[in-house]
């Protein structure tokens, strides 16, 4: 378009442009319905950005994304709906980066280098009622940050139990986990907080796009000299003491299983157990013990502990390890991360519970090894990989994937750091897709996996015990959803409600959900003689009736955990289920669920075909109403129907229907088989 003279004024001698009040307000209309976002910790390509934000939100109305300095995006929404269903449904990842919103408002300052504030979803739980205000909340919001703005469900106070709201968070005010009120009469309140996601900070740069050990800014590192361990005299002479065969400090380091060649100057090698970090014996009353305060330059203790190890493996030391002391300013950051290292090294890592799969598109059921022909483990003495890193279940899961033809899966408790994430993915079958768990749990507990050949899936929600996602077979869509339950029944609440807070979405949508909850829903549900109940099993039912889902069709154990006993010893449990929604047995309703025999771990895994079965052609059982009129036809309806069957309502009905037909059958081939 073209552009016009406008006359400058002057004003104190300078030239200056002066805009009108209503030039802005034009300009400010344009972009009323916009957002403003940044992506934290990572950059991705302007057109990999549009495509899979255009995947995920192009079914909520027209947008378009304009690029702003230093990362900063803006994303124009053609209405307020849409604008607001974008910030009511996060949050949102990109190819596993969070994206950042905000709502555009006028007269917004740039960001100028770093991201000091950052937008994040939390939930306020045990609020009381008289706090449920739009007041009472912010002054409750207030706390963390700049409270903008609440979801439609806590501003319908449809839910009173918990408020989610947007807070503005600073990189330079910490992430409470309680809010602290206090009553008219003296007593404090807490109220608990629940972040949807907790971005990494830097505590020296007070930014939110990078983390301490990605930070520019390195502490100083100051040498600390060694003590002179004598005082000259007054012509400056020194007396040497100990001269000869005594030695300081001698180390004598353990005898340890010999390293193979091929080995060697390796840094992924797992030293043994039962290597024990050398001390330092003082032989002589005039040995210089070495302190964290009196070390030599270039080691501290745990350094040197992690030289000694190396020596004893005949291995040359890692490059860029740290092995000097911190500055004064470090804290205890220096020390922290040659801990890690340290526990990196010698292999410490949690036990794993299991690696349970559950997986979709299937052509025949699954033919798993018997735990007596799997690859033999290591000595007892060496440790090994736990969960997914382990190389011999990473092969385990590629023969599942490939004797059963899956296309789509999903690993409950995987024991996979973020930084080793892309070295277990490598064992994992080539080109296929991933989404974890990472940003909530450091072990990353789920993963979904996909062959985008064959599927497509949009995660749409993640949380620590949790992923909802949208999968896409063909022309066909299904929604699917992972869990992978707490221990901790008090835990296991925040899964109960992240159920019903997504059940207004799914509800009305074919939904399937398949996990490790953790928790039985019948006492039948257990190997034992005695029938248990406890107070997880009674709120577990109460979310799966609130949430309207049954179990699916199954066939195969009824038990899909076993601590793998046998005898009095052996405890199985049925933890791990599918379920769908109503409108998930209207669309799939021939589907049905296999739990074959154990494999990987001492979970069995959950195979879903998402196929349709191909039906011999049995023929139809019909009643007759000839039936009813044999004198014996209601007792025998009676004795069926006074079975006792546990359930929900229409899995009694259907069970007893399907116990009345056979009898009835039977009835039929006595008295009216002539007809």
């Amino acid at each position: 378009q073209k552009l016009t003279y406008i006359a400058p004024v002057i004003f104190d001698g300078e030239c200056m442009a002066e805009l009108l009040e209503e030039v802005l307000e034009e300009g400010a209309k344009e972009w009323e319905h916009a957002l403003v976002g940044f992506l934290v910790g990572k950059k991705i390509p302007f057109r990999s950005l549009h495509s899979a934000l255009n995947k995920k939100w192009s079914d909520a109305g027209k947008f378009s994304i304009h690029t702003a300095e230093n990362g900063i995006f803006v994303f124009k929404c053609e209405s307020v709906e849409v604008r607001n269903w974008i910030l009511d449904s996060g949050p949102w990842d990109v190819w596993g980066v969070h994206l950042a919103l905000r709502l555009w408002e006028r007269d917004l300052p740039p960001i100028s280098s770093g991201f000091t504030k950052i937008t994040v979803w939390v939930k306020l739980m045990n609020i009381p009622m008289e706090y449920s205000t739009t007041k009472g909340l912010s002054h409750l919001a207030s706390v963390l940050g700049t409270p903008l703005h609440m979801d439609p469900d806590t501003e319908a106070k449809q839910m009173i139990s918990f408020a989610r709201i947007y807070v503005e968070m600073n990189a330079d005010r910490p992430f409470p986990d309680v809010i602290k009120s206090k009553r008219r009469s003296g007593a404090i309140v807490e109220v608990k907080v629940e972040y949807s996601w907790k971005p990494p900070v830097c505590e020296r740069c007070k930014v939110f796009d990078h983390s301490m050990r990605a930070c520019p800014i390195r502490p100083l590192t100051i040498l600390v000299s060694p003590e002179s361990k004598s005082t000259p005299d007054a012509e400056g002479w020194v007396a040497v003491i100990g001269k000869g065969k005594e030695k300081l400090g001698e180390v004598v380091a353990p005898l340890g299983p010999p390293l193979k060649p091929a080995m060697k100057n390796q840094g992924n090698y797992v030293p043994p157990r039962n290597i024990e970090v050398p001390k330092t014996p003082v032989k002589e009353r005039n040995a210089i013990v070495e302190t964290p305060m009196t070390a030599s330059p270039g080691t501290n203790p745990l350094a040197l502990k992690i030289k000694n190890i190396e020596k004893q493996l005949q291995m040359d030391p890692i490059p860029g390890l740290p092995r000097c002391v911190g500055g004064p300013n470090s804290g205890g950051s220096s020390v922290e991360m040659e801990l890690e290292i340290l526990l990196t090294l010698a292999g410490i890592e949690h036990a794993s519970k299991h690696a349970q799969t559950s997986i979709s598109d299937l052509s025949r059921a699954p033919t798993m090894p018997e735990p007596s022909t799997r690859a033999q483990r290591p000595s007892s003495t060496v440790p090994y990989p736990r969960g997914l890193n382990d190389p011999i279940k990473q092969r385990e899961v590629k023969s599942l994937i490939l004797e059963n033809n899956i296309a789509f899966m999903g690993l409950l408790e995987t024991r996979v750091r973020a930084g080793n994430k892309d070295r277990v993915s490598k064992g994992l079958p080539s080109g296929w897709k991933s989404v974890t768990n990472h940003v909530h749990s450091l072990l990353g507990r789920i993963w979904v996996l996909w062959n985008p050949i064959s599927v497509q899936f949009t995660m749409i929600d993640i949380s620590p015990q949790a992923i909802h996602g949208s999968l896409i077979i063909g022309k066909t869509v299904f929604y699917v959803s992972f869990m992978y339950g707490s221990c901790d029944y008090r835990e296991m609440r925040n899964l109960w409600e992240n159920l019903i807070h997504h059940l207004s979405y799914f509800s009305s949508r074919p939904w399937v959900i398949l996990g490790d909850f953790n928790v039985s829903r019948f006492p039948r549900e257990h190997s034992g003689d005695k029938p248990l109940f406890s107070k997880a099993m009674v709120e577990f039912d109460q979310c799966i009736r609130k949430c309207e889902v049954e179990d699916l069709r199954k066939i195969g154990h009824l038990f899909s955990c076993s601590n793998k006993r046998t005898g009095a010893e052996v405890v199985a449990k049925k933890i791990d289920r599918d379920m769908g929604t109503w409108f998930w047995f209207k669309e799939c309703s021939d589907f049905q669920a296999h739990f074959p025999p154990l494999g990987i771990s001492d979970h069995l895994p959950c195979i879903l075909p998402f196929q349709r079965p191909n039906f011999p052609g049995v023929r139809p059982f019909k009643y007759l109403n000839v039936w009813a009129s044999h004198p014996s036809f209601l007792s025998v309806v009676e004795e069926v129907w006074s079975r006792c069957v546990e359930g929900s309502p229409m899995e009694v009905v259907c069970q007893k229907l399907r116990l009345l037909k056979p009898t009835l059958k039977e009835l039929h081939r006595t008295y009216f088989k002539d007809l």
